[in-house]
């Protein structure tokens, strides 16, 4: 009896360290993992692209169709990528959203600048002909009754334009009563200098969401192309 219970006794301690070691095995594992995750999960998608040119390169599987071109454009995809900490797919697109945000923008603003822009142009055009055409509706007002209707067919064409003028002009009086044409002038000038500024954001933008979408485009077939190349090793290693 005191021999089996020597026996159990025994037993009991070996299994006991035996699930220690597992245990202490196990926390082991959990951290190389760990480890080897922190490095990946601080890199960029630039590092990720580079790496996997890198491994495209030592593989000798070089595109026949890697043109200096396409060198550049890979090249300058890394620099903007590395330039805005892009670390994925998601960043990317999100860069590519904001881009287009900033486009859509600038081009509201043209469509708030435009209109004002042609009011401003027909309040001074009106306000134009009205000044050009007052002396020959003042010489209308003097004449006699009985020459007014040749006078006005004489200049029907001025007397036209001065009453679309005035019309137009009484609508837009300042709080004065008078026509603010200085203050129009001075506000069209403004805003076409706006115009101008805006119409070349509006340009440098719109190319620099085309190159954007280009890189997103490009940082994807390098990654699909990677992911491919990869498979057959995975596979391998699997099945073994």
């Amino acid at each position: 009896m005191e021999i089996s219970i020597a026996r159990l006794q025994s037993w009991i301690i070996d299994e006991t360290e035996k699930s220690s070691t597992s245990e202490i095995s196990d926390v082991l594992v959990e951290v190389e993992i760990a480890d080897a995750i922190a490095p990946i999960k601080t890199r960029n998608l630039a590092d990720i692209i580079q790496d996997m040119q890198t491994k495209k390169t030592q593989s000798g599987n070089q595109s026949h169709n890697k043109t200096p071109a396409k060198q550049e454009s890979i090249s300058k995809m890394l620099k903007f990528l590395e330039a805005h900490n892009v670390m994925d797919t998601n960043g990317l697109h999100n860069a590519v959203m904001a881009m287009h945000r900033k486009l859509n923008s600038v081009r509201d603003d043209l469509k708030r600048v435009e209109p004002k822009l042609k009011e401003l142009t027909e309040h001074i055009k009106q306000a134009g002909r009205y000044r050009e055409h007052s002396e020959i509706y003042n010489l209308y007002n003097r004449q006699k009754p009985k020459d007014e209707e040749q006078f006005y067919e004489s200049f029907r064409m001025q007397l036209t334009l001065y009453g679309a003028a005035k019309r137009h002009l009484s609508k837009h009086l300042n709080n004065k009563g008078a026509i603010p044409l200085v203050s129009w002038e001075k506000e069209l000038k403004e805003l076409t200098g706006e115009k101008k500024k805006l119409y070349l954001d509006y340009e440098s933008l719109k190319a620099q969401a085309t190159e954007v979408e280009e890189f997103k485009r490009l940082a994807e077939d390098i990654l699909r192309e990677g992911v491919q190349r990869e498979k057959p090793i995975r596979s391998y290693s699997v099945e073994r």
